[in-house]
């Protein structure tokens, strides 16, 4: 068994069939390929080289032509990814169909038989004009076909953009939803916040409830000297610790001036009672002063309940608010500002698209 059907190799028999031309009048034999080649050698031996020339000239003119014929309209030059392929296959054991060259060497041997040389040179121009034909056939049907595929890829490009825009809509509309589902949430937060904020501010609104009474000044032996006062609680917080300054001045002469706290034991000062507190100042220089030269001024700072971290104060921070849930509502608040503007950034995403589309 040969390696190659002998049908894929029509076409290198015919191309080198013509090395072999020469020229004579005598008529080709063409019933077969062997005897079309014996043929040729046959008439070959002593024709003039110019007119060896044009034979070979007009007979591949008539090969491409009958091979056109049967390739579509392609040449074997043309064609020859196609050979090779067909060649690749037939030694991988694959069945190839023959058929296209099996028509083309039957169809040649067919014209090629009775034909004198000079024969052959009058039909070249009928071959050409006829595989000229063929060639533009073969030329449309590429242009044609280049352009299907290009129109298909605009195609394909055309609807990968509009699934494209089609994804990014949809991923545009659930953000928003998405976000919008959160903002009753966010403003809960702020709400609670804004609850937690009450108890501060009832606290700074009852700082003048908060007095300081019966202050005086408590001597004891030459040195020792403290400050008398009661702080009365007319306010709603019960309180377990008092910060207050005390300031205690000779004339111009400042004796005292210092930030002080007063821990109170138990449940601490309930609202409506009062709690009496004595400073010790024996660190000052007040013992070199009589008391009656001694001015004592006594404020409360802050009075704290320290378990529910809330201080009657003069101001929300100093009150506890900004120390221990301020940041709560700022949060909350800066989120559901965020939140908005990402929602409208995402809606002007969409508009524009929907634009485009229009403007599209």
């Amino acid at each position: 068994m040969s390696l190659f059907n002998r049908k894929l190799l029509a076409t290198a028999v015919l191309i080198g069939s013509m090395s072999l031309l020469a020229g004579c009048q005598e008529k080709l034999e063409a019933t077969s390929m062997p005897i079309l080649k014996a043929s040729v050698q046959k008439i070959s031996k002593d024709m003039d080289p110019v007119e060896k020339v044009k034979f070979q000239e007009a007979y591949e003119t008539g090969l491409n032509y009958v091979y056109a014929k049967n390739h579509g309209g392609r040449t074997p030059e043309q064609n020859v990814g196609a050979i090779f392929t067909q060649l690749m296959n037939g030694v991988s054991g694959q069945k190839v169909d023959t058929s296209a060259e099996e028509n083309t060497e039957r169809e040649f041997l067919k014209l090629m038989d009775g034909k004198t040389a000079s024969d052959v040179i009058d039909k070249k121009a009928d071959w050409e004009k006829e595989l000229a034909t063929l060639q533009a056939q073969w030329q449309k049907a590429q242009d044609e076909l280049a352009a299907q595929r290009q129109k298909q890829m605009e195609e394909n490009a055309r609807q990968q953009k509009l699934e494209f825009a089609r994804q990014r809509r949809l991923q545009l509309t659930q953000n928003i939803a998405q976000l919008e589902q959160n903002i009753p949430k966010i403003e809960a937060q702020i709400s609670e916040a804004e609850t937690l904020k009450k108890p501060y501010a009832d606290a700074v609104a009852d700082y003048s409830k908060v007095e300081i009474k019966n202050v005086s000044l408590k001597t004891d032996g030459a040195r020792k000297r403290f400050v008398e006062f009661d702080v009365v609680n007319g306010s709603q917080v019960q309180f377990d610790r008092i910060f207050f300054k005390t300031i205690v001045v000779a004339g111009s002469d400042n004796v005292v001036n210092r930030d002080s706290f007063e821990n109170v034991a138990g449940n601490g000062v309930a609202p409506g009672s009062t709690y009496h507190v004595s400073y010790n100042i024996s660190y000052s220089s007040a013992y070199k002063y009589a008391p009656n030269d001694l001015a004592v001024n006594i404020k409360i700072l802050t009075a704290t309940d320290t378990g529910k971290k809330v201080a009657v104060a003069e101001s929300l921070d100093d009150a506890g608010w900004k120390r221990w849930s301020e940041s709560n509502l700022v949060g909350a608040k800066n989120q559901l500002e965020q939140t908005q503007k990402r929602i409208d950034d995402f809606k002007k995403q969409l508009a524009d698209m929907d634009q485009q589309s229009t403007s599209a």
